[in-house]
């Protein structure tokens, strides 16, 4: 059976650090941006208490500072840090040109990369490993 993906927009990883405001705290949050959508975010928050229900990232592209308000879906403990699951108004994205850039940039790194990825032998000695170090069938190791 296969699954189907639930998401409505593709998801791009980012992994660079951001701040986070819960429920218009005055003091931001520093956090780490996972990755992004069109439609929301998962951000790592180096925090223990849960939260509430609003956040707004303060996010820095391009030397371009925006705030991204969004709306906490859920929250997951970690060790003493939270993630954050993030759902962004509609048409947010698309309607900023800076943050429509952050994506457009962020998905054209993946898709580059998930073609390396496709193309790429596996006996390339840079991986440390050639294809005589496989078993002839692959699936049985």
């Amino acid at each position: 059976m296969v699954s189907q993906d639930r998401r409505a927009h593709q998801r791009y990883p980012a992994w660079f650090p951001i701040n986070v405001r819960i429920d218009d705290d005055l003091n931001p949050r520093a956090a780490m941006l996972c990755d992004i959508s069109l439609g929301g975010a998962l951000v790592w928050g180096f925090w223990d208490d849960q939260g509430g229900e609003r956040a707004a990232l303060e996010v820095t592209f391009r030397s371009d500072s925006s705030s991204i308000p969004a709306r906490i879906v859920s929250v997951e403990r970690q060790w003493d840090t939270v993630i954050l699951h993030l759902q962004f108004p509609p048409g947010l994205i698309e309607g900023s040109p800076a943050l429509g850039g952050l994506i457009e940039e962020l998905a054209d790194h993946f898709k580059a990369y998930q073609v390396y990825l496709a193309h790429r032998a596996d006996d390339d000695p840079s991986l440390g490993r050639t294809a005589t170090q496989y078993p002839i069938d692959r699936a049985s190791a």
